[in-house]
């Protein structure tokens, strides 16, 4: 797909991966076409999820960019009077997910703070490059947004149940797992997660997930200011999952982004 920047890159995360492997196939799963892998640099896109120093930088520009930056499209007659507020509440979502990375979120509105972690996580999808945008795109999609959960230094109680409404029980119970051996000072590579996700069926939760982030009154509030404060086009909101994910996979229309969308829908109903 083609490569889409952020006008605040951060540096790009340099993960030692292991060696290439073939997924685990099961239901649900498709086939692991990449290895992450090191970029030459930041403008070339990154194709790993960004590692928590990494992830911190990149929310505190972007957190600065969207006091100065018209976040509503000005062609938009029917927003543009409402740009000043629109900024203000994407500055203060940007905000409060820069605290829930540090771990400083506290515990209120802990579904909130979910929603924004796994907001950030798919957002650092507009920055992959080099990748189709078809159903093998999808797991990778999914590693993305369950990537800062993994990472984030404290979630709120009940963490478990909000991930596992937002995206699917065996989502969240993955996650659990990762940050149980993280704890235990064994964080495994992204390449090593993914290949883990890659015996899970992973389309319901994505399903669900791509539904809530295209709810504005849900995840899509936070995945909107992180994609307006970096450059992007606002996401589709309010028209349902399918339209998020071709905007994910690539703004233009494409018979790839509809074969992924039939694949994970026709997946999602028929997993165990």
């Amino acid at each position: 797909m083609t490569a889409r920047r952020t006008g605040t890159e951060p540096p790009t995360p340099r993960p030692s991966p292991p060696p290439r492997d073939e997924a685990r196939r099961g239901p649900g799963v498709v086939p692991h076409h990449h290895a992450y892998a090191e970029e030459p640099g930041a403008r070339e896109g990154i194709r790993a999820p960004l590692a928590l120093p990494h992830l911190r930088i990149w929310i505190d520009q972007l957190a600065a960019t969207a006091g100065t930056t018209a976040t509503v499209d000005a062609t938009d007659r029917s927003v543009t009077a409402a740009a000043g507020p629109a900024r203000a509440a994407h500055r203060r979502a940007l905000e409060a997910l820069q605290h829930d990375l540090t771990g400083a979120a506290g515990r209120a509105e802990a579904r909130q703070q979910v929603r924004r972690l796994l907001a950030a996580g798919t957002a650092q999808y507009l920055l992959t490059t080099g990748r189709p945008a078809d159903e093998s795109a999808l797991a990778e999609l999914t590693v993305f947004a369950l990537w800062p959960l993994v990472q984030a230094p404290e979630l709120p109680d009940g963490w478990p149940g909000d991930l596992a409404e937002l995206t699917s029980p065996r989502l969240a119970g993955l996650v659990a797992r990762t940050r149980t051996a993280a704890a235990g000072g064994r964080l495994p590579a992204p390449d090593s997660f993914r290949r883990t996700l890659g015996g899970e069926p992973f389309a319901e939760g994505l399903l669900a997930l791509l539904g809530d982030l295209a709810d504005p009154t849900a995840g899509g509030a936070c995945l909107t200011a992180l994609a307006r404060a970096g450059g992007h086009p606002a996401p589709p909101q309010g028209a349902g999952p399918q339209p998020l994910l071709g905007w994910l996979l690539g703004t233009d229309p494409r018979p790839e982004a509809d074969r992924a969308w039939h694949w994970l829908e026709a997946t999602a109903t028929t997993a165990p």
